[in-house]
């Protein structure tokens, strides 16, 4: 990935910065938490770079310069060369002995400086050390804190004691060597004095040019290290911003990740029957609906009898309630509408049956000693006459009602049937009424 700063004037003159992704070729607009960044290190980028530029401008001018000075003086210091001749020659050592005693004038001033800052030294350290010692003196114990502090003022009073001596006997030595060399000089001047003299004006000029050269030489130098470090401070920011650049991919593949996981990820299903039409976002009156279609599917039948009203509204009752418990889904709900209507017609026998009934083998309290495994003969007595009538009557009775039960069940089997094919016929006419709109 890489980042281009396009400049692009807008009709309200904005300068925008996008990005340009190198995978896909997208270009988009960067974020605000990274436009900052950018900006930024996109300013010292064009600073870094107008500098450079600039500098190294300043620097080939240098060199330039240089190189015509050095050409110059070059072809002034070979006329003079031509001009004087043996002169030169023999005055030479002369000239070059008085460079080496103006170094070693600068070297007896240097070491007359450490020695003098040395002796400075040496006297503070002198005068801590005697403080120390009177205030030690006071003391009737000795604090460890002190004798650290006069151990090491005593360390510091070494130490500038050999830096003075060293200071001292660097001095004399160049002492003793300017010594020789002003003699020397004395000797030659008596010697090449009228060569000296003929030579002057071409070692002076010399001398200019060396001063010359000197001072371009250091100026090339500063320029070439102003031009290193900018250059490295450019490379820094190219480096900042690959960093952001590599952030921003690495939050775009992120995001994508996300976004088609998301994509990709399973809808839950709705129901596929509802009281709510979720095609044309209608709702209808679920009571009012159930009475007409169970009317229309009674009354679709030519060989079958219209239910009775309170019948009709018992069966909407019931579709009511399990609506309330769960979603109408054909058989399971009608299963549960029959064994509901069983229940309730059990709860109300017993409550109408208010005495309590013994079985018969309860209530059959004869005496009778019968081998194990062998069954007793059907008694002719009245008492199991009147429990065999009982029975038979109770059998009779549960017969009946189951067969009305089956019926019942039928009959709302039916009737959820049409229900559901009359909804569904429906909901396909709305859906295909509001795309005919």
């Amino acid at each position: 990935m890489k980042i281009r700063q396009m400049m692009r004037r807008n009709e309200s003159n904005d300068i925008g910065i996008h990005y340009v992704d190198d995978d896909d070729g997208v270009e988009f607009q960067l974020d605000q938490r990274y436009l900052n960044k950018v900006h930024e290190e996109l300013e010292k980028l064009n600073i870094a770079t107008d500098v450079i530029n600039k500098l190294e401008v300043q620097l080939d001018e240098a060199r330039k310069q240089f190189r015509l000075t050095q050409q110059k003086w070059s072809q002034k210091l070979d006329e003079l060369s031509k001009k004087y001749g043996n002169v030169i020659s023999k005055s030479r050592p002369y000239y070059e002995a008085k460079l080496q005693e103006r170094t070693l004038r600068e070297e007896a001033q240097n070491a007359a400086i450490r020695f003098e800052r040395a002796n400075t030294l040496l006297a503070v350290a002198k005068e801590q050390v005697k403080f120390t010692q009177e205030s030690l003196s006071r003391q009737k114990v000795a604090e460890p804190a002190c004798l650290e502090v006069l151990n090491h003022h005593i360390q510091r009073i070494a130490e500038a004691e050999k830096e003075r001596t060293s200071a001292e006997n660097c001095h004399k030595e160049i002492s003793i060597k300017m010594t020789e060399m002003s003699q020397k000089i004395k000797q030659m001047e008596r010697d090449h004095n009228r060569a000296i003299k003929k030579s002057r004006y071409y070692f002076e000029q010399r001398m200019e040019f060396t001063k010359i050269l000197e001072g371009q030489k250091h100026l090339i130098n500063k320029l070439e290290k102003e031009v290193k470090q900018k250059k490295s401070d450019y490379t820094l920011s190219l480096k900042n911003l690959e960093r952001i650049s590599e952030s921003i991919h690495e939050e775009r593949s992120l995001s994508s990740i996300k976004r088609s996981s998301r994509a990709t990820s399973p809808v839950s299903s709705s129901p596929s029957t509802n009281r709510h039409d979720y095609d044309s976002g209608k709702h209808y009156d679920y009571n009012s609906l159930t009475n007409d279609c169970m009317s229309e599917a009674y009354a679709s039948e030519s060989s079958g009898v219209p239910p009775d009203p309170s019948e009709l509204a018992t069966i909407e009752d019931d579709l009511d309630s399990i609506d309330g418990g769960s979603s109408f889904n054909g058989d399971n709900g009608v299963i549960l509408l029959a064994q509901q209507l069983i229940g309730e017609e059990e709860k109300e026998k017993s409550s109408n049956n208010v005495g309590y009934r013994f079985r018969p083998e309860q209530t059959d309290i004869r005496y009778t000693t019968m081998p194990e495994g062998i069954r007793p003969l059907p008694s002719s007595s009245g008492y199991g006459s009147d429990a065999s009538l009982s029975s038979f009557d109770d059998t009779v009775e549960l017969s009946k009602m189951l067969r009305s039960h089956s019926q019942l069940i039928h009959d709302i089997d039916n009737g959820a049937i049409r229900l559901k094919n009359i909804l569904h016929q429906r909901s396909v006419s709305d859906v295909q009424n509001e795309s005919v709109c």
